[in-house]
């Protein structure tokens, strides 16, 4: 009799998983919800979830879904859906998606290249306090490409760039940088890094 209780009360416990599970799919769909999934190893239920989240507004979601289409692990490559998600993740303020978006338009992958149009996305992300998309306005802010040339504020971006992960790069372009500096010019960079604030 113990035991078919307990045989009771597992199915009963694994039936009220699957409705959560089930719900959370069809109530809760969300970057994060999609990233429970995904990690479990459902990744198609993943996509799907964030592809749901993405058309309700999700702009994170939006950025995972682009992200499986560009990188074709589980779906076949689709450049236009990428780009299409890519899109609503940066309206939605993403700085994964807007630098992402910007990747795009900087190496002209499925579009014609817009180094213009790519410099305003890495900055919108920059802006936001995006390590990887300050790495990369800085280097164009310091050759003028698709922006106007400013080595003080290609500075300032190098300089939090390498404060969050890429030192390396980061440092050998602030010493190249330097070269062509003054000394006032850079006590500007550090006193603009010093008055940051993220954009929301």
């Amino acid at each position: 009799m113990v035991a078919q209780f307990s045989k009771i009360t597992y199915l009963s416990g694994f039936i009220a998983l699957l409705m959560l599970v089930f719900l959370g799919q069809v109530y809760a769909a969300s970057e994060e919800e999609g990233h429970n999934l995904y990690r479990a190893g459902l990744y198609n239920e993943g996509l799907t979830v964030w592809e749901k989240a993405a058309k309700n507004g999700d702009a994170g979601a939006a950025f995972r879904a682009g992200v499986e289409y560009f990188d074709a692990k589980i779906v076949k490559r689709d450049i236009k859906k990428a780009i299409a998600y890519f899109e609503l993740s940066a309206k939605g303020n993403d700085p994964r998606g807007l630098t992402d978006l910007a990747a795009i338009y900087d190496y002209g992958n499925g579009v014609n290249v817009n180094r213009k149009k790519a410099a305003q996305l890495y900055l919108r992300a920059a802006n936001l306090g995006f390590p990887d998309a300050m790495f990369n306005i800085a280097a164009m802010l310091s050759l003028g490409e698709g922006i106007k040339k400013d080595k003080i504020e290609a500075y300032k971006f190098y300089k939090m760039a390498n404060a969050q992960g890429f030192a390396a790069f980061a440092e050998a372009a602030l010493a190249e940088l330097e070269k062509d500096m003054s000394a006032e010019d850079i006590a500007e960079a550090n006193r603009r890094v010093s008055a940051f604030k993220p954009t929301n």
